[in-house]
């Protein structure tokens, strides 16, 4: 009782952090009380304790429960080129400020999310810019402990699978493409072995464990001082780069 009901709360999280294949995906979601109530209801908990079909099933009831939601896709090259955590923490300002073009961000009374390296450094400052009656936690473990994370790592990974399928569809199954998947490791042999020249666009190429797998797709990273020239790759890359090989 007494809820302010124009009262909203962000979440955010990542999904794709680990693997050696495919894009990072962002995701900040907004609620007010009314969709946390449904959050609770939906029983919405971490993506990583549900199985790929209950995720797709939760997909559309967070979406329409949501106030708004904002997505930003981390291509493998900008992984390879740029410290990944300074990468994250700028598009989680990114994504704030298009949010902040479609609410009052003067309504935001928390924004929370899952620890990464360097925040204390970068983003209090930038909260208070754009949120400043928002109380910003961060912590590890967030998407397990607070549902809107919950939901945001959700959405975060329903969208880098439904992403991957095509490409499958184009190159094969490639497992989870985690390093330690034994499918991952055998489908970027044969596709080493099967073509010397340049890695399919959807491999990390600065994973270590590319180095003993495919040694010369293998790059050293060198982080560039910022991330605006470089270029994006969409799905339509993939399926040119396909029928070029």
């Amino acid at each position: 009782m007494g809820e302010n009901i124009s009262s909203l709360i962000i979440g955010i999280d990542e999904a794709g952090r680990g693997p050696l294949i495919g894009d990072m995906i962002l995701a900040a979601v907004v609620f007010d009380h009314v969709g946390l109530r449904k959050l609770e209801e939906l029983r919405v908990r971490d993506s990583k304790d549900l199985s790929p079909h209950t995720r797709a099933q939760l997909y559309g009831p967070i979406i329409r429960s949501s106030t708004v939601v904002a997505v930003s896709h981390i291509t493998p090259r900008e992984i390879d080129s740029f410290n990944l955590n300074r990468l994250l923490l700028r598009r989680i300002v990114s994504l704030l400020k298009i949010i902040s073009v479609l609410i009052d961000m003067n309504n935001v009374t928390s924004i929370i999310i899952d620890e990464i390296k360097g925040w204390q450094k970068f983003l209090p400052r930038k909260i208070r810019e754009l949120a400043p009656k928002a109380k910003l936690v961060v912590e590890p473990r967030a998407d397990s402990k607070y549902i809107i994370v919950s939901a945001a790592s959700i959405v975060a990974k329903y969208i880098r699978d439904t992403n991957l399928e095509p490409v499958r569809r184009l190159l094969g199954d490639f497992g989870s493409g985690y390093p330690s998947d034994p499918k991952t490791r055998e489908w970027i042999i044969s596709e080493y072995k099967a073509d010397m020249g340049k890695p399919p666009l959807i491999i990390r190429r600065t994973w270590s464990t590319l180095s003993s797998l495919a040694p010369n797709w293998f790059i050293k990273k060198q982080t560039r001082p910022n991330h605006k020239h470089v270029s994006q790759k969409s799905i339509l890359d993939y399926i040119s780069q396909k029928d070029q090989r």
